[in-house]
């Protein structure tokens, strides 16, 4: 049981550090596109050693992580959401258009074609947001198990 809620969350955690990199050029704004390639940066390891064996301060480690992505994607979701009901004209309706239109990468530097993210985010976000939640709720449920099988491990 536990090696399949360590791979479960190794997936998780990889598919987070996916989704980060597929966002990384949304609202263009170097700060967001910065904090994007963090979380990739940091998912991506993660995922290797859950796959491999995971210890009790991985797990709190990952608990911790995903709790702060989580309340980061929340506040991007309500900001959206807010955006969107904003009136026309004001500055919370043009940052509601940037995050709305997204942000166009083109494919090569050489041609006309152009890969746009504006279709991909309203999904991505919110998947990205109910995987931290799954990642949390097995990070707990791994810490529990590891920490419970270390109590039954005779000490001499």
């Amino acid at each position: 049981m536990m090696l399949r809620i360590r791979r479960t969350a190794a997936v998780g955690a990889a598919t987070s550090g996916i989704l980060h990199l597929l966002m990384l050029g949304h609202g263009g704004h170097l700060g967001w596109s910065l904090l994007m390639a963090a979380m990739a940066i940091v998912c991506l390891p993660c995922a290797g050693h859950l796959w491999r064996m995971a210890s009790v301060r991985s797990w709190a480690l990952i608990g911790v992580m995903n709790s702060g992505m989580l309340a980061v994607h929340l506040g991007m979701l309500t900001a959206e959401d807010s955006a969107q009901l904003a009136p026309a004209g004001g500055l919370t309706s043009a940052a509601g258009r940037v995050l709305a239109e997204g942000v166009a990468i083109p494919a090569h530097s050489h041609g006309d074609s152009v890969i746009s993210l504006a279709g991909l985010h309203p999904v991505l976000l919110p998947l990205a947001t109910a995987l931290a939640a799954l990642e949390i709720v097995l990070a707990g449920l791994g810490w529990y198990l590891l920490r419970r099988a270390d109590r039954t491990v005779p000490q001499r």
